[in-house]
């Protein structure tokens, strides 16, 4: 692959390593740039290091590129593989000098220091120190959009937020500097290999390979809700985590249905049907509303679960937000042979729309976990049927009232 030979990587992976062996041979050098960077955590800045060393979380990481990859299933194919190869490498560096009893390379620095002698943010780790983990997922990540993307300003930052996140292991007092050097030259090495791997057997997904790819990210999405680092107890963390799983979910579930529906339209035994400007109008809005369905359980976990607003408002909430999103949507990709209206006059009219659908919708939803402990328990579900019970109204209103053909109101 021509970006491997690039001499901008091949000399970022020869000093990563070179930095690793040296550290490796001078370990009073080791030791003094780790206080250096563990002085960095100070009183009061505690949340802000779990916040940017979380960042660095296998999970986490995996769903940023994600959302930053939606649009290229090649780029998340690359991600996945990385995932897999990074994974592999940094545990069995982890394990074996682990088995091997090498304590240079076993003991962290709150082990082989003491506790007293080392600022901790988070968990007290004492075993498996090298490679670090989290740096070579931040490497990772930061490699391959600096590989895929094509403004240099965001090569830069990231390459930047990757060595910020890498560095954070040390101010967290989890990780010699010796072991982030490592970390990062693994996480750049699999990145490398991982991209060279793809391109070579993968060079343009198939309509099955994109399906696959979007499921898996949309797994990893949901994955995101439930995932617990060591730093959930820090200001801040959780809300990232589920920003970026609702983030992640809401882009991928959209290309998702994106893609089905390019197959639905080449289908010749559905070919026919698209003459049938209903049948294909309302699949067309199942597959946005599906996409709005995400974005509303999205921001209804967000609030309910780790905001512990009230059920009732944080349905009110959650709805409001995915009408906002289906509309864009209709108008851009269900409706778009519609005339153009002005933005706002659309947009107000298909909240008023919305505003009616909205009883219903919340009637089912209140009805069903005020009236029974199982819908209650699992409100989610009954979140489902709300969802259901307004799909026809809003359909017909939609396809009638709001995006009506030859509408006289000004276009955009």
């Amino acid at each position: 692959m021509h970006t491997i030979v690039r001499p901008w990587y091949r000399f970022s992976l020869a000093l990563l390593l070179l930095a690793t062996l040296v550290l490796l041979l001078a370990p009073g050098l080791n030791e003094a740039l780790f206080h250096w960077l563990n002085g960095f955590a100070r009183p009061g800045a505690d949340a802000f290091w779990a916040n940017v060393t979380n960042l660095g979380d296998g999970l986490l990481a995996t769903g940023i590129g994600v959302a930053v990859f939606s649009r290229l299933p090649r780029n998340i194919a690359c991600m996945f593989v990385s995932v897999i190869v990074v994974g592999l490498l940094v545990q069995v560096g982890k394990h074996g000098f682990n088995l091997l009893g090498i304590e240079a390379f076993d003991l962290r620095p709150a082990a082989r220091l003491g506790p007293d002698a080392v600022n901790v943010i988070g968990p007290t780790l004492k075993h498996y120190s090298f490679p670090s983990g989290h740096s070579a997922a931040a490497a990772a990540l930061a490699t391959l959009i600096a590989l895929k993307a094509p403004s240099a300003t965001v090569r830069v930052v990231a390459v930047l937020a990757g060595a910020l996140i890498a560095l954070s292991r040390a101010v967290v007092g989890a990780h010699w500097p010796v072991d982030i050097a490592a970390g990062c030259a693994v996480g750049v090495l699999g990145t490398l290999v991982s991209v060279w791997l793809v391109e070579k057997v993968m060079p343009e997904p198939d309509y099955f390979a994109r399906i696959g790819l979007y499921l898996l990210a949309i797994v990893c999405g949901l994955a995101l809700y439930r995932n617990h680092t060591r730093f959930d107890d820090y200001a801040g963390v959780n809300q990232v985590e589920y920003v970026v799983a609702t983030v992640a979910l809401a882009l991928c579930a959209f290309r998702l249905i994106e893609n089905a529906y390019r197959r639905f339209r080449l289908s010749r035994k559905v070919k026919d049907l698209t003459r049938h400007e209903l049948v294909v109008s309302f699949a067309k809005f199942g597959l946005v509303g599906a996409s709005g369905f995400l974005v509303d359980l999205g921001v209804f976990t967000l609030l309910n679960y780790l905001l512990s607003v009230p059920v009732e408002v944080t349905r009110g909430v959650a709805y409001w937000v995915a009408a906002t999103w289906n509309w864009f949507f209709n108008r851009a990709f269900t409706f778009s042979e519609a005339e153009k209206v002005a933005h706002g006059a659309q947009w107000s009219k298909y909240l008023l729309m919305c505003l009616v659908s909205f009883f219903p919708n919340w009637g089912t939803f209140t009805a069903l976990t005020r009236s029974s402990e199982f819908f209650a328990q699992y409100n989610q579900l009954a979140l489902v049927a709300g969802v259901g019970a307004g799909m026809v109204f809003n359909f017909v209103g939609a396809r009638f009232v709001i995006f009506k053909q030859g509408n006289s109101e000004a276009s955009v």
